[in-house]
């Protein structure tokens, strides 16, 4: 949306860059550090979709504030989208897989891909993004460059203890298995997580391919490698210490964090709405029985409430989501040629 409608590649707009790059790193930051100190796995990827958006808000911003950066930087935050959409895609899915199947030892082989390579672990996927991400950045406005230089890395420390966080989470539950769909579900993360490892490197998009190229250098090997070892280092030590103070802290931010109270009480307050709407349109009905009629108000608003109901209920199935996620990243990557 802010690739499509912001005014970048002219001039003056540097304090519009500057701004969008200051909102796009806290949003980094603050989705990596409370995400970790969440309980439900979903939680836990909903703050890295916050913190990764975020990552991409800095590519925008670098455009914006450079106005002869802005296709490059189109072409970087196209490549982090569609990679962002099919890895998220298959940590989802994997979810849901954990869900159908229990926690088993291939599916946390399987996770582990898409999860690392969000983080930008070397030869995936998600170091393609990053060498994108990176090579735009370092086009920035001098002492956002350097800043930008520092605090790039560190989030990608902050995205591999998101990471971490999601799995531990994930594979320790006991939830009851609800084996219905297990082989969609199953087949669903197959597909994504082949996608995750394979597409950036095998797309003809030029851009891409540079990146691609380039994160295989050395020097770019280690760059990517270290914070992906550091936030490993530091998950494991948790792990191992079992942090009483960490323990502590899990929960203490509710999913949604300063808006989560007030969202519930808008939900409880729509949720009420439509049982006195089903309500009144039962109670109608049981009184006409014996003389029917045309369909009242009510009756047709709690009709079109269940019908809204149903229709999001198939939308929020996996097999349709993922769908819908990886028709949206080809698109888009056809968009950004």
């Amino acid at each position: 949306g802010m690739v499509r409608f912001l005014p970048g590649g002219i001039d003056d707009m540097v304090g519009w860059g500057v701004l969008v790059m200051g909102i796009g790193l806290a949003s980094a930051l603050f989705g990596a550090i409370v995400g970790c100190f969440q309980r439900e796995p979903r939680h836990v990827l909903a703050y890295s979709s916050m913190s990764q958006f975020g990552l991409m808000s800095v590519g925008v911003g670098v455009g914006l504030a450079t106005a002869e950066v802005w296709p490059a930087a189109v072409a970087a935050v196209s490549i982090y989208l569609v990679h962002h959409g099919f890895a998220k895609a298959a940590l989802f899915a994997g979810d849901d897989a954990r869900a159908a199947l229990g926690a088993r030892r291939w599916l946390a082989v399987a996770l582990a891909l898409p999860a690392l390579s969000l983080a930008g672990l070397p030869l995936s996927s998600g170091a393609i993004a990053k060498v994108a991400l990176k090579g735009v950045a370092a086009k920035a406005p001098e002492a956002w460059a350097n800043a930008l230089e520092v605090l790039l890395p560190l989030a990608a420390v902050g995205t591999t203890l998101l990471m971490a966080r999601f799995l531990i989470v994930t594979l320790s539950r006991g939830d009851e298995q609800d084996s219905v769909g297990s082989l969609g579900r199953t087949v669903a993360l197959g597909v994504l997580t082949v996608f995750v490892a394979a597409f950036l490197w095998l797309t003809g998009f030029e851009p891409a391919a540079y990146a691609a190229q380039k994160s295989l250098a050395p020097g770019y090997l280690w760059v990517l490698a270290w914070p992906v070892a550091l936030g490993l280092g530091v998950a494991v030590a948790v792990w191992f210490l079992r942090a009483r103070g960490f323990s502590r802290l899990v929960g203490l931010v509710p999913p949604g964090d300063l808006c989560a109270r007030t969202l519930d009480r808008m939900d409880a307050t729509w949720v009420g709405f439509q049982e006195r709407i089903v309500v009144q349109a039962d109670a109608r009905k049981l009184a006409e029985a014996a003389t029917p009629a045309a369909p009242s108000e009510p009756e047709r608003i709690a009709r079109a409430l269940r019908i809204a109901s149903a229709a999001e209920s198939r939308l929020l199935t996996w097999p349709i989501a993922s769908g819908v996620i990886v028709v949206f990243a080809l698109v888009t990557l056809v968009l950004a040629r």
